[in-house]
Order: C-alpha cells, then structure tokens, then sequence
C-alpha cells in the first residue's frame, strides 16, 4: 500500500489528517523525525506514554528502538487504536481507547511515566489546558514531556498556505513560540530544550513551521539561549525551506540579515550547480568549454573553484597555471572539503614529478 493511498477522511472514522500505514517508514518524514527525536530521551528500563497515538507507529518504533520498559499508546479514535493493535503491535507495547482531555480511566489511574510524547496533537484540542493537567499528573516527577505544535508564525492558523480554503479544519489553533511556551509555563511545566522542523531535520530553534519542546515538572532554569553553531544550522535550515517554500511567512524570514543569508545560500547552490557542470565537460575532454563555464563563479565567495581550474588547465596541458590553481586551493584550505584538498595534493606531487622525471 503507498503512503499516497493511506489518508482516510471518512467522518465515521473521525479521520481528518489522520494517516494509516502499515509501517513505521510509510508515515510522513517530519511525523518520524519527532519519534527518533524522542528515543533520545529514553533510558533503559523506563515507561513510556504516547498521548495520542493515532494508529501506533510511533509507539510502536519507540518501544522497539529502545531500552524502555514499556509503551503506553493513548488516542480518542476508536479505528486507530484497532489498525495501531493490528499493525503496530508489540510485546511491550498497550493500548487504550481515551479522551485526554476528560478524566483519565483507570487503567492508567495512578500510574506515572518516565516520559511522555504528544505529537500533533494540541492544536486539535478545544481544551489544551485539561489536556496538559492530565499530563501533568500522569508524568512522574521529574519526568519528560515532549510536545509539538504547529508555528503560527510560519503556517498562519487562519492563512494555511497548505490549506486550499487556507484553514485547516482539523485544528483549533496554531501557536507563536512564545505562545506555545506560556501556555505550558502556565499548566505547570518547565522547558528545558526547544526545537523546530525544517526540510528533512529537527534542530534546536524555533523558527522551522513545527515546534517541539521538551519539558519537565520540576522548576528548572530557563532552556539556554543558542549557540553560535546552532544559530547557524537553524539558519541553514530554515532559508533552505523558504526557498522550497516560499509562500511560508514568519519574521525570520522578513528580516534584512535573513534574507542577506538566503540570497547567499542561492549563490552557493548556484555555484555548486556550475562547478557540477564544468565537471561534466572536464570528464568528457572539454578543457576549455570547463574554463568558460568557472568563469562565471567567483573564487572569493566559492574557493573550489580554484581546484576545478586547476584540473583544467591540467588537461590541457599548462601545468603552470595548473600548480597556480591548486595552490591557491591549498591556501584556503580551511574552507575546502578534505577530498578536494587531498585530490589538489596529489595532484601537485604528480605535476611535480613528471616534470622531475622530463
């Protein structure tokens, strides 16, 4: 069965955005990145509650990557707990028919857990704060909470650029960063790290269109500012999903430095694209036609393309622009992939030693 084919929308299932695979690989990336972020909270021999499971993939993948001692999963649809006991069943892993937001039933009366994840979950909820209230209780002290939400900075609740009427009708709300940490600093809960969503990766920020934050019950300072290096992989990341994405909003996007930053990732990629092609002629012979086209790519902004007009010239037989090039790849090696700097010194010793040889 195709991930394409596995969305139901049936009102008898309550379906809406709910998505039913068979596999833990069939769900949607981002969906899987929140769960393997998740296992890096998990010690051996803890429990572990999944609070709106849909059909249990996640719960699933959690209890068997893994050193828990055991998997809850908890979701309010009746067919999705049935396909998570059908599809995603495990020996540590149980499931229960529940509404979190009313009381808890009392196969889970009582019981605490060492961690506790809810996935696209909150922003469904007319009454979030009933919802973290059993939370709370149910997360033993001390324990984890790990929570995503989607960014109303980026995907606007009532201007969804996914959305064909620009609303998606399975939600209540979407949250800005501040709004989505006051809203657990008020149900009792304290954050300790903060991550976003961006193409294909989770990174700490909070500037991707999805949220996570990782919280406890126990007061704790305040989650650290980033660091340099995060800063910038989080800025990365996000200018590379503004330019898949442009119609996205957000005040990072709109801000001069930004937009500096992503105009200079389309310069990079522009240049990588080129230095690609010139590649392409130097492997089909075309020494000259590989020149014209590095020309147009600035050796300041992109030093590889000192190496490529190195090889070059090298076809073409003038080695002394050849050894020219190479070392002044050498020189700023420090911004070269270490291939390219191994490949330009085995290059050099072998110009060197022809001509020793002649």
């Amino acid at each position: 069965m195709k991930t394409s084919e596995l969305m139901l929308d049936d009102k008898e299932m309550n379906g809406g955005e709910r998505l039913y695979p068979q596999h833990f690989n069939e769900a949607w990336p981002d969906h899987r990145e929140r769960y393997q972020l998740a296992l890096q909270y998990i010690k051996r021999g803890y429990r572990v509650l999944d609070a709106a499971c849909g059909v249990g993939y996640g719960s699933c993948y959690l209890a068997t990557n893994s050193g828990c001692d055991s998997v809850v999963g908890i979701d309010v649809n009746e067919h999705a707990i049935s396909w998570a006991k059908e599809y995603f069943s495990n020996d540590k892993v149980q499931y229960y028919l529940m509404d979190l937001t009313s009381n808890v039933t009392s196969e889970l009366s009582g019981r605490h857990f060492d961690v506790i994840t809810s996935f696209e979950t909150i922003e469904h909820l007319s009454d979030e704060s009933a919802f973290l209230s059993n939370v709370s209780c149910m997360l033993r002290e001390g324990g984890l909470f790990l929570v995503s939400a989607p960014n109303e900075d980026v995907v606007p609740y009532l201007a969804n650029p996914f959305q064909p009427t620009g609303k998606n009708p399975h939600h209540q709300r979407h949250y800005k960063p501040q709004e989505f940490q006051k809203l657990l600093r008020d149900n009792g809960l304290y954050i300790l790290e903060k991550f976003t969503q961006a193409p294909d990766t989770v990174i700490r920020g909070e500037h991707g269109w999805t949220n996570i934050l990782v919280c406890t019950n126990v007061a704790v300072p305040e989650a650290p500012p980033l660091s340099i290096m995060d800063e910038a992989l989080e800025t990365l990341s996000i200018a590379r999903m503004y330019s898949l994405w442009p119609q996205l909003g957000g005040p990072l996007a709109e801000s001069s430095s930004f937009s500096a930053y992503h105009i200079r990732l389309k310069e990079v990629t522009s240049d990588y694209v080129t230095l690609s092609m010139a590649f392409n002629q130097l492997k089909s012979g075309d020494g000259h036609g590989a020149l014209a086209t590095l020309d147009g790519i600035d050796c300041e902004k992109c030093p590889d393309v000192s190496f490529f007009r190195g090889l070059a010239y090298q076809s073409l037989g003038d080695l002394p622009r050849a050894v020219n090039m190479y070392s002044k790849a050498l020189i700023v090696k420090d911004r070269l992939n270490s291939h390219l700097i191994q490949w330009a010194d085995q290059q050099l010793i072998g110009i060197f030693k022809g001509i020793i040889r002649v």
